[in-house]
């Protein structure tokens, strides 16, 4: 029991010298906080030239012609007006697409889609491939929306409307071509469903001939909106 109690009284002992190192620790920054919290307030009855002598440091100028109450006669510097002013975003990290980039930028979908389509008829009518005449209508299906969509782009976003002179007659010949193009490829398109993808005899050369025009449209469109800023 002895020996028990004994070491009871040094695990005491230890607890307690434990205790005071950490509050020998702790209590140092307390003063310092304590400080740092009130350093700009002043005793009543002691002015601010007074408190500037003592303590060495340089004080705001306050201005004679300064309202009272005015911040100017205050000598507590706001920690806002301290803050360095907002960095101003980059407006250019996101930028805004307009509608005639948007058409410049889906012009190559239809061109490629109609294209390939009258190729894969071509081919499947010449090899007698029922699949390759099923990929030509599906292809040709998607050119006709791919090409809907790019020439409403163009005529919505076009930026010479109030433009004179060559610039405008350019942008003309090209926006005929392209709805020449459009309105050609969206007959045939209607004409095949009708059909069911089925033509024959007169019927598949007179689809053939005027999908070539089709073709000439489409590439004369592309052409010339290449050419409109020359």
């Amino acid at each position: 029991m002895r020996s028990l109690g004994v070491n009871n009284g040094k695990a005491m002992k230890r607890a307690f010298l434990l205790l005071v190192a950490l509050v020998g620790v702790l209590l140092p920054g307390v003063p310092a906080q304590a400080h740092s919290g009130r350093r700009h307030a002043l005793p009543p009855g002691r002015s601010v030239r007074a408190a500037g002598k003592e303590t060495g440091r340089p004080l705001p100028s306050v201005s004679r012609d300064a309202p009272v109450g005015s911040t100017a006669a205050s000598p507590v510097v706001d920690a806002a007006q301290s803050r360095p002013p907002p960095v101003a975003q980059d407006e250019t990290s996101a930028p805004a697409f307009t509608l005639i980039e948007l058409h410049m930028a889906a012009a190559h979908f239809p061109i490629g889609l109609l294209l390939s389509s009258v190729f894969f008829d071509l081919v499947g009518w010449a090899t007698r491939k029922r699949s390759l005449r099923e990929t030509a209508f599906w292809t040709h299906l998607l050119g006709v929306g791919a090409a809907a969509a790019t020439v409403a782009l163009g005529l919505m976003g076009n930026p010479f409307r109030s433009s004179e002179g060559e610039v405008v007659a350019a942008v003309a010949r090209h926006q005929w071509a392209g709805i020449s193009g459009l309105a050609i490829f969206g007959l045939l398109v209607v004409w095949r469903v009708r059909r069911r993808n089925e033509l024959d005899g007169f019927r598949l050369l007179l689809y053939s001939v005027v999908a070539l025009a089709g073709v000439v449209a489409v590439c004369a469109a592309g052409y010339l909106g290449s050419r409109i800023m020359g």
